[in-house]
């Protein structure tokens, strides 16, 4: 099975052998750990070693969906989805007929993916690749979003975009970090003594 290098970039395999999630593609990386080294056996017991560990984020239809501790391997032929990583992160998947169908880790009703098998028996997966000026700039216009709604948390203006229930509220990605104003409006003062005067 042969696939042009623009589709290879983009398709991924759901594999229920690969330990980790696992790509040859750098460009793919919103992070990547270049420190981070170690070997992978492969099922045909070729041995490739590992460069750098990372994130990759790709657009859904429900958003942005940052895919965490993806390995970095160089001399990969195909990008490989795990099935038991999924699943550690709280991810359903349910194989069935000819295909596999992928629950959200939070909604176990809601149905993010569903992926036919092909030839060989394979289940590949097309993502499509967030830049790194693409996220920033979410990351710009969730924060912005954030204050202008008095500090309304981040899970509460995805679902208001969700349900479509603001006009204009962009797509929101939820942001790691701490907003100091929050912080600061959380913590208590006693109170000041009562004197005498």
């Amino acid at each position: 099975m042969q696939l042009s290098s623009r589709n290879r970039e983009a398709t991924w395999y759901i594999d229920s052998a690969a330990s980790n999630h696992m790509t040859y593609n750098k460009g793919a990386f919103q992070t990547l750990d270049e420190s981070f080294k170690t070997n992978v056996k492969l099922g045909d017991n070729h041995i490739v070693k590992v460069e750098g560990k990372g994130s990759v984020a790709i657009n859904t239809k429900k958003g942005t969906c940052i895919i965490n501790d993806v390995m970095y391997i160089p001399n990969l032929r195909t990008n490989l989805f795990s099935v038991g990583q999924m699943m550690e992160k709280g991810y359903t998947l349910h194989f069935g007929g000819d295909s596999c169908t992928i629950y959200d880790n939070k909604d176990k009703t809601l149905k993010i993916a569903e992926v036919r098998m092909k030839e060989h028996r394979c289940f590949p997966i097309h993502l499509k690749y967030m830049g790194r000026t693409a996220i920033k700039a979410q990351e710009d216009q969730s924060w912005l979003w954030h204050r202008r709604l008095g500090h309304f948390n981040f899970q509460g203006l995805k679902i208001l975009h969700q349900k479509k229930m603001m006009t204009d509220l962009p797509q929101i990605q939820a942001i790691e970090g701490a907003c100091e104003a929050c912080l600061q409006g959380k913590q208590h003062k006693k109170p000041f003594p009562s004197g005498t005067s």
